[in-house]
């Protein structure tokens, strides 16, 4: 219940949960609130990161990302997670620091701070790459560990959006008006129950609350402004009724349907990015590629049919803010070998003929670094009565699956193999794929399991902290720096 339901370590004292296990269990004895923290939560989080240290040694490439926060104590704390591949349980990703940060956050500090964590869990001949945001002191500490950083996608495209957005005056103040309306609906218990009623008279089942936006966070205005578009008949009946100076013109609400069919593709590349089961640094370049390409067309198609208003304006400002912010993507080359080992985009990836040229030249380095498999013993043939039916079958398909195995010895052909192969369909799971065909491919598929692994976004770095602020809350605000980290660790690792 402590480190699974979040419950606070002193509701072994509760009398409310010591009268029920009293009922269910009267000769069962609570743990004190001491024996808890320094015997069995200690126990516990040694067994479970013990098991992630051994899982990580069977391991030979990883990739972290980190972040920092500051709890409602105004403690900082710096979190950091592993990406891996395992062969029996998949795509893996763990937490394996959530630890007290003191002082200033310098690029030095933090440097010092991962590379404790590095060196704790033997992750320094393993590790490929560090995912963070762009932080200057984030991006210096990795810097000094002399690791590869890449920049957190989400981050990046929250800038593009929120860029864009901000340098069309018009918007702001359209933001403002929307905002303040919901406001409204969530201060006024009047206007609460009045938006209520124009809902329920339209037929809108169950009825649908306004959503306010975060500031910091571009997705939550698409989020708002959508619901805003939603509830449109709702809400223009709700202004009859209720006459607001934050009432909508004409024209802004076909401003609010332009800029939410416009935002869409950045929103839902953000939520594709954020995920944790399925692999996302690959994805990077050719979804920044189609992006460019699909507000390109956007952008043309405008101009072709002679708008001049905003609509345009937003479509270029987007275009030609991600083209400034991952103008230079092409040429990350962790991120460029990940696309191209991915099968569902290979060299289809680059927009850039001379990047993708680079990236190849990349691989061929790699596989020729890739030592050769030992040819396997000639099987011996069987003589059972099984045998006299199905023999003459099974030995021609292992002369011609030996053939194969034969023809990717060259790295050149192995290379030329697999790009000729039919692309694997973006539903798939390349990382089993890969799997599926590692025999195939020898060199190649040492590669990619090396790449494929390094996150695309610091999301889950983030995600350790939405946790911790659970956990650090007016009723847990004494714990212990070290209780916080065991408590944070261990719920993200036993879930």
């Amino acid at each position: 219940m402590i480190v699974m339901d979040q419950q606070p370590v002193s509701v072994v004292e509760d009398k409310g949960f010591r009268d029920l296990v009293a009922a269910l269990d009267g000769r069962y004895r609570l743990p004190s609130r001491m024996t808890i923290t320094s015997t069995l939560l200690p126990d516990l989080f040694n067994k479970t990161m013990g098991e992630v240290k051994t899982q990580l040694e069977k391991t030979t490439s990883v990739g972290l990302t980190s972040d920092l926060w500051t709890s409602l104590t105004t403690s900082s704390f710096m979190a950091v997670t592993v990406h891996f591949w395992d062969e029996s349980a998949g795509l893996c990703a763990k937490v394996i620091d959530c630890c007290r940060f003191k002082g200033s956050h310098t690029g030095e500090g933090i440097a010092e701070k991962l590379k404790q964590t590095i060196q704790e869990y033997n992750l320094e001949e393993k590790l490929q790459a560090v995912t963070t945001d762009n932080g200057a002191n984030v991006v210096k500490a990795v810097r000094l560990i002399e690791k590869t950083h890449i920049p957190c996608f989400a981050h990046k495209l929250n800038l593009v959006v929120t860029d864009a957005l901000g340098a069309i005056p018009a918007i702001k103040v359209l933001r403002d008006k929307v905002s303040a309306t919901v406001a409204l609906t969530r201060k006024s218990s009047t206007a609460k129950e009045c938006l209520q009623e124009c809902e329920f008279r339209l037929q809108i089942r169950p009825c649908k609350p306004l959503i306010q936006d975060v500031i910091t966070r571009w997705n939550s205005f698409y989020i708002m402004i959508q619901r805003f578009l939603e509830l449109k008949e709702a809400l223009l009946y709700f202004f009859a009724k209720m006459p607001s100076e934050h009432q909508l013109t004409q024209e802004e609400w076909e401003l609010i349907s332009a800029m939410v069919s416009l935002l869409e593709p950045c929103y839902n590349a953000t939520r594709e990015m954020s995920g944790e089961t399925y692999i996302t640094g690959s994805k990077v370049i050719p979804m920044v590629k189609s992006m460019t390409g699909k507000y390109a067309e956007e952008e043309r198609s405008l101009q072709r049919s002679g708008e001049t208003g905003i609509r345009l304006t937003l479509c270029t400002e987007i275009l030609s803010k991600l083209n400034a912010r991952f103008g230079m993507i092409e040429g990350v080359r962790e991120l460029a070998l990940g696309a191209l080992l991915d099968p569902r985009f290979k060299n289809y990836s680059f927009k850039d003929p001379q990047k993708k040229d680079q990236a190849l030249m990349w691989l061929r380095e790699e596989l020729r670094e890739q030592p050769v498999g030992v040819a396997e013993e000639e099987p011996v043939p069987s003589t059972s009565k099984d045998n006299l039916v199905w023999g003459y079958l099974e030995a021609e398909i292992e002369r011609k699956t030996a053939g194969m195995a034969r023809a990717t010895e060259d790295p050149e052909k192995e290379l030329a193999t697999y790009l000729s192969e039919k692309r694997l369909s973006r539903e798939e799971d390349p990382m089993e794929w890969w799997k599926d065909h590692k025999e195939k491919y020898q060199r190649l598929s040492k590669v990619a399991f090396k790449y494929l692994v390094i996150p695309g976004k610091s999301v889950p770095s983030e995600r350790v902290f939405s946790n911790a602020g659970s956990i650090v809350t007016k009723k847990r605000s004494c714990l212990r720096d070290e209780n916080v980290r065991m408590l944070v660790c261990l719920n993200s690792t036993l879930k």
